[in-house]
């Protein structure tokens, strides 16, 4: 349990002179209020997984009830802390938070400043896909679970926190899957031949483009981005050969049966995704389920591409 204790003096104070948060709640023990527990910031951990790291504070305030009035106060001390993510209040919960660093007792009366500590929340891809999907563009609605581990030096108290609603900012959020790499972990590895990367790293730039679109809920401009991606995939297969139409194209690279196939795909995806830059201001309305069908599926062609682009080089070179 890693502590760093300071005075808080900044702006942005609350009544008891302590800096804003994203939630918190009391500590008590034995039903007797004797600390406070606070979510004061969230960020991205350095990991091979998405890892959001919450840094709480931790202000013992004064004795439980069993001991006020004594003419020495007896000390405590908060010896662990664990809890998990949850959905709501009550439930659903997301993933394990656990204390990360060196541990360190928070005692009382000894530690007269706020400990700040740190919880790790480790997700899966797959679970911080369900929560983009709960998210829908909008600011993360969470709830953060503690139990505390509290001692008086000989016995283990009655402890509890109540779980703490996380009003985490928008923009905070966004900064996290930037920064644990959660707003393009879908993009997979894109093969292309060195002598024409130009179009496909320009391609791949505007496919991370229209992901990071969807984690901030601008659909349209996700679906805006993708034709973008399919128009690079044109000037891609075009390099190396005089054909200029997409059916001519992917014929060249396939055959005379799978080239029109695949131009049709192509000109369906640019017809979609072109709604979002002409139609704009229509009835025409991009949910997330759209936007993140455009990505994946302009992705996959735009993978094939590269893909064919790739083999045709090598067999010529050969």
């Amino acid at each position: 349990m890693e502590c760093s204790k300071h005075k808080l003096t900044s702006s942005g104070l609350d009544s008891e002179g302590l800096v804003s948060s994203y939630g918190e709640s009391d500590l008590t023990i034995d039903s007797t209020q004797v600390g406070k527990v606070r979510v004061l910031s969230a960020y991205a951990g350095a990991s091979l997984f998405p890892r959001l790291l919450l840094r709480v504070g931790v202000l013992l305030q004064r004795a439980p009830a069993r001991y006020q009035g004594q003419a020495s106060t007896e000390a405590f001390e908060l010896r662990d802390l664990a809890g998990e993510l949850r959905l709501n209040e009550a439930g659903d919960p997301v993933c394990e938070a656990r204390l990360t660093g060196q541990r360190r007792p928070v005692r009382f009366p000894a530690d007269g400043y706020e400990a700040q500590l740190e919880l790790a929340c480790d997700f899966d891809h797959q679970r911080l896909e369900r929560l983009e999907a709960r998210r829908d563009g909008e600011a993360p609605r969470l709830w953060l679970a503690l139990w505390p581990t509290v001692h008086d030096g000989s016995t283990v108290l009655h402890a509890q926190i109540r779980p703490i609603q996380l009003a985490i900012p928008r923009d905070v959020w966004l900064e996290f899957l930037r920064g644990c790499g959660g707003a393009d972990y879908e993009l997979l590895e894109i093969r292309y031949p060195a002598a024409s990367s130009e179009h496909i790293q320009r391609a791949a730039t505007h496919l991370q483009e229209a992901r990071a679109r969807i984690a901030a809920g601008d659909f349209a401009s996700a679906a805006a981005a993708c034709r973008k991606v399919v128009e690079a995939a044109l000037e891609e297969s075009r390099s190396g050969t005089e054909a200029k139409d997409w059916g001519t194209l992917m014929s060249h690279l396939t055959d005379a049966k799978r080239g029109p196939e695949y131009s049709g795909i192509a000109a369906r995806l640019k017809q979609l995704s072109s709604f979002a830059v002409h139609d704009f201001a229509s009835d025409v309305k991009f949910t997330r389920a759209d936007a993140l069908f455009l990505v994946r599926t302009t992705h996959a062609f735009l993978v094939l591409v590269a893909h064919l682009k790739a083999r045709l080089a090598e067999s010529r070179a050969g």
